[in-house]
């Protein structure tokens, strides 16, 4: 994981497919963390989706890394809070 020193997130994945970041967003924001997507901008100008550029970057809050992680693991019920489950 490397810290975004700038604003305090944490990478916790990188993928290099659009529909794979998505869902990981998703999944993220159904768990009330806080997610930013990250990726090299000529990556976005040509549409590359395989090499260095296209590679996207899954950034958290670093008081959330934890339960990022344990979502990205597949242990949901683990991360939620004392609000219920995730619906």
């Amino acid at each position: 994981m490397e810290p975004n020193s700038k604003i305090g997130w944490v990478v916790v994945a990188e993928v290099y497919n659009q529909d794979e970041a998505q869902l990981i967003n998703g999944l993220f924001l159904m768990a009330a963390i806080p997610v930013k997507l990250e990726r090299e901008s000529a990556g976005d100008i040509y549409g590359l989706t395989i090499g260095p550029l296209a590679k996207l970057q899954i950034l958290v809050p670093q008081d959330r890394v934890e339960d990022a992680e344990k979502i990205l693991a597949g242990q949901v019920e683990e991360a939620q809070d004392d609000e219920g489950p995730i619906e």
